[in-house]
C-alpha cells in the first residue's frame, strides 16, 4: 500500500492460504535472497506482522504519550463487523437477485444460491 500523504511507508501485504504456507514463505531462501537485495534501499529494517481472520481490522494504533494502546471492547468489535459483513451476506445479495436472473453470465454459483428466497429460510430444505 502506498504511504499515506506525506509519509514514507509502504505497507506490503501477503496472504497465504494456510499458517504453514506462511511460516515456509518467511523461511524460503527466495525471501531471503529478496530482502536481502532491497536492503540497501531501506532505511530500516523490515518489520514483519502475521495475523489471522480480522484481528487486523482492530489493532491499537500506537501510543504517542507512552500509554499503552487498548483495543477497542468486544462488543464494538462485534458491532462493526456485523454491520460491514451482514448487509453484505443479506443485502447485497437479494438486491442483485433480479440482476444475476436476468443476466446469468454476472452470477456466480454462490451469488445465485444466496440471492433465492429458498436460500434465505432456515427451515427450507432446498
Amino acid at each position: 500500500m502506498r504511504p499515506t500523504a506525506g509519509g514514507v511507508d509502504y505497507i506490503i501485504i501477503v496472504d497465504f492460504a494456510t499458517h504453514n504456507d506462511a511460516t515456509h514463505w518467511h523461511k524460503s531462501a527466495e525471501r531471503s535472497r529478496l530482502i536481502d537485495a532491497v536492503q540497501p534501499h531501506l532505511e530500516v529494517a523490515e518489520q514483519v506482522t502475521v495475523g489471522a481472520g480480522i484481528d487486523y481490522w482492530f489493532q491499537p494504533e500506537a501510543a504517542t504519550t507512552g500509554e499503552t494502546p487498548i483495543k477497542p471492547p468486544a462488543w464494538k468489535q462485534w458491532l462493526i463487523t456485523t454491520s460491514v459483513i451482514w448487509p453484505l451476506t443479506m443485502v447485497v445479495p437479494w438486491a442483485f437477485g433480479p440482476v444475476f436472473k436476468a443476466l446469468p453470465a454476472l452470477g456466480v454459483y454462490g451469488l445465485r444460491m444466496a440471492s433465492s428466497p429458498h436460500s434465505l429460510s432456515p427451515w427450507s430444505s432446498g
